[in-house]
């Protein structure tokens, strides 16, 4: 027998805003931050490390332009710590240019934290562990300690999956993140094109799913506005060159030379590898590689999680509005993931060309991590008797299992990943500028 009540309507639940109903767990979020801080600070190289960042940290200093395709938004934050902290405290811009990696690295883990707590409806444990697991992996933590662009690509698609998510669970009142979600997806194309596998199905899925609002012309505009204001820093490829200063990688102050320069052709569009040792399509080779390697990081633990959540996605409705930003990071994640070793062309049957290969799989961690994050959480729902009951236990050991999780992981690796004593560049090229005639131009500011 139903009964009725006059006066007052109760709500669907699907539309109970998920800061009423679990919320996001902002204070221990920032727990995550600071270790994530804490641990890259502390490992990070005090000096120039070599490869691409050596160039990126000279080309901060000048505001010249880097090689191909130019990453002009990285170089700007690059100059602002060197300059700001140069000021400031007097620390060596090297050591300035690697610890703005450190810090976009460790937003980029709280941006993931978030991303998985938004679409498991505030679940502490499964974000902690996606987060863990993702910021503490050997690639991600090492890319996070030195001056290179890795680190900013990895904060870029986290922010694009977090404000994803944000608007999945408020379509009809999220123009906001909409705009904001279009302006931070034109930023990621500025630092790192394979940020197009992303970008294109989460715009997709967030004009699909608001299509009642968006499918308008001035809020359409406006979105056109705001990506176009995300690529704004490109007009910093036009300007660098007249500043004068050294080391700029070509003339991209024309056209001509601004278009060569964005889309790589010296190295080849939509390749890798423009060397006489350039391979075909090393699709199978790549996943297998891969899947390899993420084994060897967590012990399978991402891709088994992150199957659960995808099976429980796409089989169930245990997420409400969660499960089409989770389908949505998957989708990100098969046709990055698939693409991306479909087009390299490096050699990967040498360690070198396997190692410059390998960067790129932190853009499908990122992805990957956040499925698991679901799959941890249902994981936790059939052994823990509910959602609702694992997050009011927190009392009860979760807390302090997540506790657990983070010295285990951050402190196993710790020593390994420890650079901050790495002076051997800095040594080297100390002793080849000594030997240089007095009142050489070199501009040993870098080191």
């Amino acid at each position: 027998m139903r009964t009725r009540t006059r006066g007052k309507k109760t709500p669907p639940t699907h539309a109970v805003p998920p800061t009423e109903s679990g919320g996001l767990p902002w204070l221990w979020s920032l727990v995550v931050l600071a270790t994530h801080l804490l641990a890259y600070c502390g490992t990070l190289f005090p000096s120039i490390p070599g490869g691409d960042a050596t160039e990126l940290i000279f080309n901060g200093c000048q505001l010249s332009v880097p090689h191909p395709p130019g990453y002009p938004l990285f170089t700007l934050i690059e100059w602002v710590f060197i300059d700001g902290l140069g000021r400031l405290g007097g620390y060596p811009p090297a050591y300035c240019a690697n610890l703005a990696a450190a810090v976009l690295g460790a937003f980029a883990a709280w941006l993931l934290f978030l991303t998985v707590a938004e679409i498991t409806d505030g679940n502490v444990a499964a974000a902690t562990v996606a987060s863990v697991l993702f910021g503490s992996g050997k690639l991600v933590w090492f890319y996070s300690i030195q001056a290179e662009v890795f680190s900013l690509n990895n904060l870029l698609v986290c922010a694009i999956f977090f404000l994803t998510a944000r608007y999945a669970r408020r379509v009809g009142s999220g123009d906001l993140l909409a705009y904001c979600g279009a302006f931070v997806c034109g930023l990621a194309l500025t630092n790192q094109h394979t940020a197009v596998f992303y970008v294109v199905p989460c715009a997709l899925y967030v004009y699909w799913a608001g299509r009642r609002r968006l499918l308008d012309w001035r809020r359409t505009t406006i979105l056109i506005l705001a990506f176009g204001a995300g690529l704004s820093p490109y007009a910093y490829l036009f300007l660098a060159p007249g500043l004068g200063r050294p080391g700029s990688w070509g003339d991209t102050s024309n056209l001509g030379g601004f278009l060569t320069h964005l889309l790589r052709r010296e190295y080849g569009t939509f390749r890798l590898f423009s060397g006489t040792e350039a391979e075909g399509n090393n699709l199978l080779v790549g996943l297998g590689r891969y899947v390899e390697s993420s084994f060897g990081e967590d012990c399978g633990a991402g891709l088994i999680l992150a199957a659960l959540g995808a099976a429980s996605c796409l089989l169930s409705r245990d997420f409400g509005r969660g499960r089409g930003a989770i389908a949505c990071v998957l989708a990100c994640f098969c046709f990055y993931t698939v693409t991306f070793h479909y087009l390299a062309n490096l050699p990967l049957s040498s360690k070198l060309h396997l190692g410059v290969h390998a960067r790129f799989w932190m853009q499908s961690h990122a992805a990957l991590y956040v499925v698991a994050g679901a799959g941890l959480a249902r994981v936790m729902e059939l052994l823990g008797g509910g959602a609702r009951a694992i997050k009011s236990g927190a009392e009860g050991g979760i807390v302090p299992l997540c506790v657990l999780l983070i010295a285990l992981m951050f402190g196993s690796r710790y020593k390994a990943m420890d650079e901050s004593e790495n002076r051997v560049l800095h040594r080297a090229f100390s002793e080849i500028l000594t030997k240089f005639p007095e009142k050489s131009r070199v501009p040993g500011r870098l080191l």
